[in-house]
């Protein structure tokens, strides 16, 4: 157990640690196998296993599968269940073993699981194990054993979880910081748009990204999606429905629709293939004057990175705009005479000499 311990502290890889656990697991108690599964939203995945000739690591299993074995009345410790021969439960990848007529004797139906909980208690896999060498059903101490390695699994997993966390925000931040070099290169707002849609592009898998300057009543839209090719520049009337979700990205900052299906007054403003919506914005005094929008052809498409990349990728794109309205003033400011706003000498001189040079 300390030996796992030491290297749950050294090694952030969940599957090589879990792999430890089970063969620790069929080294110190009574079971011959041990698995470790993980939940993968309506799936677990086998990710560890021990004992078995076939392990089959990755194979998949409904998660419904798991929690019909979660019967109260099968709660042999804190976190474990004893599966009774007449559960619901498939244990195909176990040899045969001996019939008994022992009353504490261990069938090939019998089963028994221990969960593994997160800190908000919620079930992220499960510890089983099987074909007991005794052939006896488990002691309080083997269960207690048991539930200790179950521990360790936990801890792992935790680790896991928060270096894939901080790996994928240090990809983000390394991505929005290359963005941002890329932008301070250039002041004209449209030749940074395309970095701003391939961006998006390179990390989702979309249906359409939208760049749009939001005015009161016009959307100026830098448009890519799956009609046509390249970026188009659309203007849009903001009104309606369009209006009442610019309100919305504007007091939250970002909005995710998982199904637009459930928001049918956005069908017009959408493809027809979309399923999912991401928006993220950046306001002025209540007002939205930027977006980005993303769609997919998927329902539930987004994960919570991909809204933080985005609100990321906004704040960004804010400035990138707010630094090319600042050039443009300059610039107009530079060009033309204060009291008249005709063009100065400075852009006579310039332009004769570009026409001298093209003669």
């Amino acid at each position: 157990m300390l030996a796992i311990t030491a290297d749950i502290s050294r090694r952030l890889d969940f599957e090589v640690v879990a792999q430890r656990i089970v063969d620790a697991v069929v080294e110190v108690t009574d079971f011959a196998v041990a698995t470790v599964t993980v939940r993968e939203g309506e799936r677990c995945r086998r990710v560890a296993t021990a004992g078995l000739v076939d392990g089959r690591i990755g194979m998949t299993t409904p998660w419904e599968n798991w929690t019909v074995l979660l019967e109260p009345d099968w709660l042999v410790g804190t976190v474990s269940y004893l599966i009774p021969p007449e559960a619901p439960a498939n244990w195909a990848d176990i040899p045969d073993i001996p019939l008994s007529d022992h009353q504490d004797a261990w069938t090939a139906n019998h089963g028994l699981v221990v969960k593994l909980v997160d800190g908000d208690d919620q079930i992220v896999g499960f510890l089983a194990v099987d074909e007991p060498r005794s052939g006896r059903l488990p002691t309080a101490a083997t269960i207690e054993t048991l539930e200790a390695f179950a521990v360790q699994a936990q801890v792992a997993f935790a680790n896991a979880r928060l270096y894939a966390v901080a790996r994928r925000q240090a990809q983000t931040m390394s991505q929005l910081f290359e963005i941002a070099q890329t932008m301070a290169s250039t002041p004209e707002f449209s030749q940074v748009v395309p970095g701003i849609v391939r961006a998006v592009q390179e990390r989702m898998d979309t249906l359409e990204v939208i760049v749009a300057r939001v005015h009161s009543d016009t959307a100026l839209r830098h448009y890519a999606g799956p009609d046509q090719p390249g970026l188009v520049l659309q203007e849009q009337a903001m009104s309606g429905p369009l209006l009442a979700l610019a309100d919305e990205v504007a007091a939250a900052g970002s909005l995710v629709i998982n199904d637009v299906s459930a928001r049918p007054e956005l069908g017009a403003l959408v493809h027809p293939r979309t399923r999912s919506l991401m928006l993220a914005g950046k306001e002025d005094n209540g007002v939205l004057f930027m977006a980005l929008t993303v769609t997919s052809d998927h329902e539930g498409a987004f994960s919570t990175d991909d809204k933080d990349f985005l609100r990321g990728l906004a704040d960004i794109t804010a400035v990138a705009m707010r630094n090319a309205d600042l050039y443009e003033e300059v610039r107009f400011a530079a060009e033309r005479d204060a009291l008249t706003g005709l063009r100065n000498r400075r852009v006579f001189w310039r332009q004769l000499r570009q026409a001298l040079e093209q003669a």
